[in-house]
């Protein structure tokens, strides 16, 4: 097992901790007085479960309020998927021995990402609508040095074109005009709208890191995002607790035998098509 990287630290002043896929975000923004109370009720005896447009999340309640809790990933040591995520753990109470491991559900994820963040700071997340009024557009792929030369879209590094920091409106007219261009001569390339939301601005973190994790300030609470590096799929989580029944650490298990089978299956698949 390779050493443990250090990929930020959350916070859970409400005392709950919440895991689950980055992308129901926008979902839980739409009626998050209900998804907290539902959330509240699972918790009530317990770490446990809870689901949201019927994607299954889990959270741990009683957790320390007043201090940052590490997370912690590690990675695989060899074989075909040496380097991708095995686990990664929250440290609630380090250098206290474990007296029982519970398994306590699963994550679903659906956008290859999920998100660690206190439940109550859930309800001030700002999904697709940007927080300061700016967006960007960008766009990769086979033809898109091509459509940028049409368009006029500037180079932004690693054979990717577009705009970043443009007033909201302009940038939904240029990339308006991009994927008109790609219609219109049926070319194949990647495109995506980034607002500067919450989502966006953690997004840009993770994309941006060796450890394709970031963090962001949320009120008076830290969340951490954490790309799966296996996409999407169902992963389990399992809680140490100390002979009191205290919660110790947490870990997501990443690298279970059908994320292996699904990645494995994806790999073959694509260089079938190649």
């Amino acid at each position: 097992m390779t050493e443990p990287a250090f990929l930020g630290a959350v916070t859970a002043p409400s005392g709950v901790l919440a895991m689950l896929d980055m992308g129901l975000l926008g979902a839980w923004r739409v009626d998050a007085g209900a998804h907290r109370a539902a959330l509240a009720t699972a918790v009530a005896h317990g770490p446990s479960p809870f689901g949201i447009a019927g994607i299954e999340g889990v959270a741990i309640p009683e957790l320390p309020r007043d201090r940052p809790l590490p997370v912690f990933g590690v990675r695989l040591e060899g074989g075909e998927f040496k380097g991708l995520w095995q686990a990664v753990f929250v440290e609630i109470q380090p250098g206290v021995e474990a007296a029982r491991t519970l398994e306590i559900g699963s994550v679903v994820v659906d956008t290859a990402r999920l998100v660690l963040a206190d439940a109550d700071a859930l309800g001030s997340w700002v999904h697709d609508e940007p927080i300061d009024g700016l967006a960007d557009f960008v766009f990769w792929g086979r033809d898109a040095e091509a459509a940028a030369a049409a368009t006029g879209a500037p180079a932004r590094g690693e054979g990717t074109f577009g705009w970043v920091d443009l007033a909201y409106a302009a940038a939904v007219e240029r990339g308006m005009e991009v994927e008109d261009h790609l219609d219109e001569h049926d070319l194949v390339f990647a495109t995506d709208f980034r607002p500067h939301s919450h989502h966006h601005r953690m997004l840009a973190q993770m994309r941006g890191s060796p450890s394709e994790c970031g963090t962001l300030e949320l009120g008076a609470a830290t969340l951490v995002g954490v790309f799966t590096m296996w996409g999407d799929g169902q992963f389990p989580v399992v809680l140490d607790v100390d002979s009191e029944g205290r919660p110790t650490r947490c870990a997501i298990y990443f690298a279970t035998k059908q994320a292996m089978m699904a990645l494995h299956s994806q790999k073959h698949a694509s260089e079938f098509d190649d």
